[in-house]
């Protein structure tokens, strides 16, 4: 499984389809050793949009939280 995460395009270089591109060319090249899962998170609608176009679909909602120190178990 792959995990894709951060995903940013420069704003001058937005709405030109580059970051569809660029992931779709990303997702091939890791099918492609063998990778048949991707999972990301994102709230940000265009990035959602981008993902959309690759052809993920939302399965839930989900949210991290980060500990402000650790604790054992």
């Amino acid at each position: 499984m792959l995990q894709i995460a951060p995903v940013w395009t420069p704003v001058e270089c937005r709405n030109n389809g580059f970051a569809r591109l660029i992931l779709a060319n990303t997702l091939l090249q890791e099918k492609a050793k063998g990778i048949k899962k991707a999972i990301l998170f994102t709230s940000n609608p265009a990035a959602i949009r981008v993902y959309h176009a690759v052809g993920f679909k939302n399965i839930g909602d989900y949210r991290i939280s980060l500990l402000k120190k650790p604790i054992e178990l």
